[in-house]
């Protein structure tokens, strides 16, 4: 995993114009009735992207502070989670609706079950924050780092990246 997270920090521009593309490509795939799949396949990369975001962020922030100092966080924070499940959201639902078909109260079952895991996680996060007002509904913000400061060299440092 640490390499990982050595490539992501050594070509985050790249990796950032990279997913971008592909988001653009999923609209170029030549099978365009099923609509499933290529939900699923920007679902995915959709995951991939914040991932990535949520490395970048986790290294900045090791970076700008002293990882002594302060309590020990989780591995993924609950923004996270929240915008992991926004991502994969719409692809639920296109699954429930072939699964379960258009009508049908077991459709909507699976829609409430996504919708209130959500509200749970905010209400998480709500309670995390001190009770603070969540932004964008707690979610990640993406590109909070600037990818025009990263060099692209193995030894650049994203102390130099302005959050």
């Amino acid at each position: 995993m640490e390499a990982y997270k050595r490539f992501v920090k050594q070509n985050a521009p790249w990796l950032s114009t990279a997913e971008g593309l592909a988001q653009a490509l999923t609209w170029l795939l030549p099978n365009r009735s099923d609509e499933l799949t290529l939900e699923a396949a920007s679902a995915a990369l959709g995951l991939f992207s914040v991932f990535n975001e949520h490395l970048l962020a986790e290294m900045s922030e090791k970076d700008n502070h002293n990882p002594a100092s302060g309590p020990k966080k989780p591995r993924l924070p609950w923004p996270v989670w929240i915008a992991l499940l926004q991502q994969v959201e719409i692809c639920s639902e296109m699954a429930a609706d072939r699964v379960l078909g258009k009508e049908g109260p077991k459709k909507y079952r699976i829609l409430a079950a996504v919708e209130g895991f959500k509200y749970f996680l905010r209400l998480l996060l709500l309670k995390q924050s001190g009770e603070r007002m969540l932004l964008e509904a707690g979610a990640v913000q993406p590109n909070s780092w600037d990818a025009q400061k990263l060099s692209s060299s193995p030894s650049s440092s994203l102390s130099k990246v302005i959050t």
